[in-house]
């Protein structure tokens, strides 16, 4: 749920938005839901990921808890706060999908050459710090392996895997500048896990793979809204 733009009461300085009634995150999760009201919630937090990147391109990189609220009776998710909205273009998103689809095939020749192309990785790295983005990737994709499935969010140890394969290739990479776009797209994802991993979400995550293999990229915030 978007709240509404009031427009007599905004100027090109303050955005004046409806007001939305809604329980904090930090609130509603301490209410115990039940595993229903969870994996209801979880399936929003994922379908929200799906629309802002691969339907929109436009994303809400702030995943603060203050920038949402849960309305348990309808089941709605109430997005606040838009002031770290960022676009992606079609290429970057199509690329994304590419690189994953790639891993998920496990084949490194290619994702490293994806990799170069979405200046990910310098390809001047030594062979180190090229073997350290592949087992991010890898571990990353694993996610969506059928095997995997459902995905316990609350388990630490995906995430105390991922993170020590982060620091090992951000300790060690020396050529690679950090990539804009997948700062800001990282930031998001990140979030949203630590959101499903608080709530202690248990969920298959092949629909919403599945899903975003259909989706037709293309810059559909332009269509609808005109500009950026």
């Amino acid at each position: 749920m978007v709240p509404d733009v009031l427009p007599e009461f905004s100027t090109g300085r303050v955005l004046t938005l409806s007001f939305e009634e809604g329980l904090r995150l930090s609130e509603w999760l301490k209410s115990e839901p039940s595993p229903e009201s969870k994996e209801q919630f979880a399936r929003l937090v994922l379908n929200l990921i799906v629309i802002e990147f691969f339907h929109l391109g436009m994303v809400q990189t702030d995943p603060n808890y203050g920038n949402f609220m849960y309305r348990p009776a309808t089941g709605e998710m109430v997005l606040l706060d838009f002031g770290a909205t960022y676009p992606f273009d079609v290429a970057f998103r199509e690329s994304y999908r590419r690189l994953a689809e790639l891993a998920l095939i496990g084949s490194d020749g290619p994702i490293l050459e994806q990799a170069y192309a979405m200046r990910l990785l310098d390809v001047r790295e030594d062979q180190t710090v090229k073997e350290l983005l592949l087992r991010i990737v890898e571990q990353i994709v694993s996610l969506f392996l059928v095997d995997n499935q459902p995905i316990k969010f609350g388990n630490p140890e995906y995430l105390s895997k991922l993170r020590q394969t982060v620091f090992e290739f951000v300790a060690k990479v020396r050529l690679t500048p950090p990539a804009r776009d997948t700062v800001f797209l990282n930031r998001k994802l990140g979030g949203m896990f630590h959101l499903l991993k608080d709530l202690g979400a248990e969920l298959d995550l092949m629909p919403f793979w599945q899903s975003i293999q259909k989706v037709a990229i293309k810059d559909e915030f332009n269509r609808l809204d005109g500009s950026h």
